[in-house]
Parts: C-alpha cells; structure tokens; sequence
C-alpha cells in the first residue's frame, strides 16, 4: 500500500496579491532577481510553524533566549533559497533594506523575520476559527426565529418564499391559476424597452450588400453588433449611417482591405470613413432600399 503524507494542517495554497506585485512600490525598486528571491521567500514562510514568520519548530531551549532561538538568522534563510548563495544574500539585503521583508523588533517573535502578508491572513484565520468556535453569530438562538428574517404577523415562525398562494380561486382553477409569483420587494418589474428597429433594418442592408460585393459572406455576432449599430445610430442617425456604411463596403478605407469589414471594424473606422466624404449627400450614396443596409 501506499503510504500518504499525513496532511500538516497548513493551507495548501494562499491567496496571490496580483495588485501589490505591480504596484507597490518598495516591491518595484527591486531588482527582478531579487523579486524572485522574494517569491521563493514568500512561499518558504508558509511552511513554517507560524506561516508567514521565519520560526523553527517548537525546541528545548534556555528560558531566557527562547523566541530569540527560534528565530531564524539572515544568513540561516538565505541558505534556504536556493541558487547562488552570494547573490541571494545580495537580494536578501535589497529586499529588508526596502523594507519588503519585514522583521519584528520585539514581542512573542522576537527579532524574527516575517512576510506581512502571509502573518497577517493567518491570524485572520485564526480569528475566524476562534469566532467560529464560539458559535458563529450570537443573534442566532436555537429555537427563535431568524433575526435578519421578516415574519408575518400572522404567521408561526416559518420561512416562506415570495410566492404566496391565492386561496380565493375556486377548487377548479387549474393548480398554475392559484399561484401568483409577487416579485421582489413587492414591485412591478420594469418594461421592456423597446429595440430600435433600425438596428435590424441596418444589419441586415449591411449584411446583404456586403454578400452581394465580396467573395465571403459576413458573419453577423448579434447582441454585440447590435450594440455596436445601437451606437452608431445616436451619432449618426440611420441615413447618415447607411451612406458610411455603403462607402465603406465599397472600399473608401484601404485600412479594412488588411482587417475585414465586420461591422465592428466599420464601427472603429466610422469617424475616418465620415471625414471622407462630404456632409452634402444624396440619396442615392446610401444603401436602396432593396438591398442590405
């Protein structure tokens, strides 16, 4: 049989601060070597006795010197990393000079040094066993009603949903007519708003003139084209918008030749392809009316 590591206790993973690791600043004067040597650090505290503080495992020492024993030496920790032992002494002494690797000055540790973070999600753990130890929230009695619960006056002391059931209907009702689903709160949802019927008339002259003047057919993605056409509309208006659009279609921006003529590409260069052309336009320059924009 195989014989499987007894699990130690410690968390198996911690959280990674994406955000410190590019933005603070201490951090950022280092060098990348010795941001590495950090992460090695980072991950060496979490195996210790206290994660996060640089401790050996409880030993017989002298009464007196007891934590300062325990706690390991610059030199003891550098030792742990490994590579070259000289250079990550270098990053050692860059990481505690700006202050990166932290180092308690007195107290139950000692001089011992310590990675903040790591210490400090242990003892919130530590805080929130303890919490749970004691029962959680002390607002929650074992056989009193939920206190962030609203009961009906007329009710015994169980938890409904918001579905209340119609007992006016007559026993003949189908069982569907006798429920009415009250929403949240008690208010009416909102109305629908209602689409722009433009967007679809658009896409779809876009799509069919676009089929008839190049070789492949467009690929319409429908809620995101139709959020791209929903804006052109309030800047443009839609006669305005089909000339744009015709224009493009036809070749006016050499840039879509290389990157296609979706409408989201025409979307990105529509102020180019508005720039071209003169604001005195005819009829005729948009998309007719039988064909797609």
């Amino acid at each position: 049989m195989t014989d499987h590591k007894k699990n130690s206790g410690k968390a198996p993973s911690i959280q990674f601060y994406w955000k410190d690791w590019l933005t603070d600043t201490k951090l950022l004067r280092c060098s990348k070597t010795a941001k590495g040597v950090w992460i090695d650090l980072v991950c060496l505290s979490c195996d210790m006795p206290v994660p996060g503080v640089f401790l050996r495992k409880n030993e017989t020492f002298s009464e007196q010197k007891l934590e300062e024993n325990r706690a390991f030496s610059e030199q003891e920790i550098v030792q742990m990393v490994h590579g070259k032992r000289a250079e990550n002494k270098r990053c050692f002494e860059q990481l505690k000079a700006e202050g990166v690797v932290k180092q308690f000055t007195n107290g139950q540790y000692g001089k011992a040094f310590y990675v903040k973070r790591v210490y400090e999600d242990t003892l919130l753990r530590q805080k929130r066993s303890e919490a749970g130890k004691q029962g959680g929230n002390p607002e929650f009695e074992k056989g009193k009603p939920n206190p962030y619960y609203k009961q009906e006056d007329n009710h015994d002391h169980k938890q409904e949903d918001n579905q209340k059931i119609d007992t006016s209907s007559s026993s003949s009702s189908s069982p569907s007519s006798s429920l009415k689903s009250t929403p949240l709160g008690g208010k009416k949802p909102p109305p629908k708003k209602e689409t722009n019927p433009d967007i679809r008339k658009f896409i779809d002259r876009y799509k069919q003139y676009h089929d008839k003047t190049h070789a492949n057919p467009l690929d319409i993605t429908g809620g995101k084209d139709a959020v791209q056409v929903q804006r052109l509309l309030k800047t443009y208006g839609f006669d305005r918008l089909c000339v744009l659009g015709k224009a493009f279609l036809d070749g006016i921006d050499p840039w879509a030749n290389e990157h296609g003529f979706g409408i989201g590409i025409f979307k990105v260069r529509a102020n180019f392809v508005a720039n071209q052309l003169d604001d005195d336009f005819t009829p005729a320059m948009r998309f007719s009316k039988g064909e797609a924009i």
